[in-house]
């Protein structure tokens, strides 16, 4: 029953960047490790210092902006040189997942369209990330007193062109690492929750009283069989992305209230205004994509409960059937759910408090 069910467009960045376990010698994962990554915390040292250089809350603001887009990226470099390998294992654990057409191609229809979708947010947000990196690419021909598509600290004038190019790039990268780590947490969880489906159907399908002892017991078998199996990836999901929603989650506050607080309190133009909307957007976007499927996976894997508690197991005096409906009881009661550092579960709940938080967060900066 194997069925590989992920785009592997959406993962082809992963495939040629070096960062598989079976290229750790190759030369691309030596350049991603020791001339990308010091270019990189270059950049973001040179950011960071800018903070000393800034006059007026209009640069300080826009340099925390700043240092908030190259925070999502550090992140993502991050997860990819520490969690590569289990970001693999996640990757190809489709290939042990059931047939969507296990019950039927209707229902196998629902599962594929349910799975599009996933791809189509997807591709989205590579074509937003590029049009994001675009603008910022102009933005210093189009305001005249920009020289750069973000604040920096430049050393000498003749690092502008050189600093200019590595902005554009690490905003480009961002959404290049966004079409393997974000899209694999997408992809896993819709994948996952799929799955949870599927086997509430095969538990329904359980009739003891109707059915011969012998085929229940297989079902039960296969369907417990598959349960461990769906734990254990879930289980490896939670601990390859449970640092990366913490981070995710102080980044997106700061974004946001740094965002509202512009607006608000700056006098800005039309041309950072929208910037400013399009920055917020993003965000929330981005948020909202991977905390709905955490929060809809979530509520799958509780209806599997139900499911398991349908089976009528009063029927059957055999020993083996009831010892698998009692071991699936015991491991559906186990709470599963996707947390960042067990400080907060990825839900919908959370997604409201982030905007909820930054919008608190610039309300009270504004009064003082």
């Amino acid at each position: 029953m194997r069925h590989k069910t992920h785009s592997n467009l959406l993962f082809l960045p992963f495939e040629i960047s070096g960062f598989k376990t079976n290229q750790r010698s190759s030369t691309k994962y030596l350049i991603q490790k020791f001339i990308n990554l010091p270019i990189f915390l270059f950049l973001f040292t040179l950011t960071c210092v800018n903070l000393f250089y800034c006059d007026g809350v209009l640069e300080v603001t826009q340099t925390l902006q700043s240092m908030c887009s190259y925070g999502h990226v550090l992140l993502r470099k991050i997860l990819l040189f520490s969690n590569t390998s289990k970001l693999e294992d996640l990757h190809s654990c489709g290939t042990f997942f059931w047939k969507y057409d296990l019950f039927g191609k209707k229902l196998g229809h629902k599962f594929r369209r349910k799975m599009t979708v996933a791809r189509s947010i997807c591709f989205s947000f590579s074509i937003m990330a590029t049009v994001v990196a675009v603008l910022f690419a102009v933005s210093p021909f189009v305001y005249q007193d920009q020289d750069l598509p973000q604040p920096c600290w430049v050393p000498k004038p003749e690092l502008l062109p050189f600093i200019h190019v590595l902005q554009v790039f690490y905003v480009l990268e961002l959404g290049v690492l966004d079409c393997f780590l974000d899209f694999t947490f997408i992809i896993t969880c819709v994948e996952l929750e799929i799955q949870f489906s599927l086997l509430q159907t095969a538990l329904c399908k359980v009739e003891i009283e109707t059915m011969r002892e012998e085929v229940c017991f297989n079902i039960l078998k296969k369907c417990s069989t598959q349960h461990v199996l769906l734990m254990t990836v879930h289980k490896k999901l939670q601990s390859t992305f449970s640092f990366f929603f913490l981070i995710t989650y102080l980044l997106s506050v700061e974004g946001i209230f740094v965002q509202l607080f512009l607006i608000h309190e700056v006098k800005v133009t039309w041309g950072q205004f929208l910037l400013a909307i399009l920055y917020i957007v993003s965000v929330v976007s981005q948020c909202s994509s991977v905390f709905l499927v955490a929060s809809n996976l979530e509520a799958e894997i509780e209806n599997l409960v139900c499911s398991i508690y349908g089976i009528d197991w009063y029927n059957t005096n055999d020993k083996k059937i009831l010892t698998f409906v009692i071991f699936m009881i015991m491991n559906a009661q186990k709470s599963l759910y996707i947390t960042g550092m067990g400080l907060f579960r990825v839900n919908r709940t959370v997604l409201l408090q982030i905007l909820r938080t930054g919008f608190s967060i610039s309300t009270l900066l504004q009064q003082k």
